[in-house]
């Protein structure tokens, strides 16, 4: 789905559609499946708020480290469907631990999930940095 998101920012995306030239059936087949997919999610959302023990496995591993007072950091590649398992996944949890400080989600542009490109790396130990100093309230000033 993320290919789609990011062609409906492109006019020649619209322009192929326009022409006829896009293939339809994998238009409509990727939608179905991204409103099946936000329909399960909300299925699951309401399961884990009338019983959070039946919640899916990821949901339970991370209240399971947010109750050992752990912090989680994420780093998802924009191209990299990470974040949206996440939300799919574990939504209420998640966005509970995001409100709340204990999980921190950062989103790196113009990466795939093993960043493979150097400036995506770059970007990467750059927020990674930026996040260990904001946690540990390090000084990183030279003297």
């Amino acid at each position: 789905m993320s290919h789609y998101k990011g062609a409906l920012r492109r006019p020649a995306s619209w322009l192929k559609l326009f022409r006829g030239d896009s293939d339809l059936r994998k238009i409509f087949g990727a939608l179905k499946s991204f409103f099946i997919t936000k329909a399960n999610s909300i299925r699951i959302t309401v399961k884990e708020i009338l019983s959070p023990h039946a919640s899916t496995r990821l949901s339970g591993d991370l209240r399971r480290l947010f109750a050992m007072q752990r912090r989680v950091t994420l780093f998802v590649a924009d191209g990299d469907p990470g974040r949206d398992i996440l939300m799919a996944e574990a939504r209420r949890t998640a966005l509970k631990a995001i409100k709340s400080g204990q999980m921190e989600v950062n989103m790196i542009p113009n990466a795939d999930h093993t960043f493979s490109w150097s400036h995506s790396r770059a970007e990467l130990v750059g927020k990674i940095a930026e996040s260990l100093v904001r946690r540990y309230r390090l000084d990183v000033s030279t003297k």
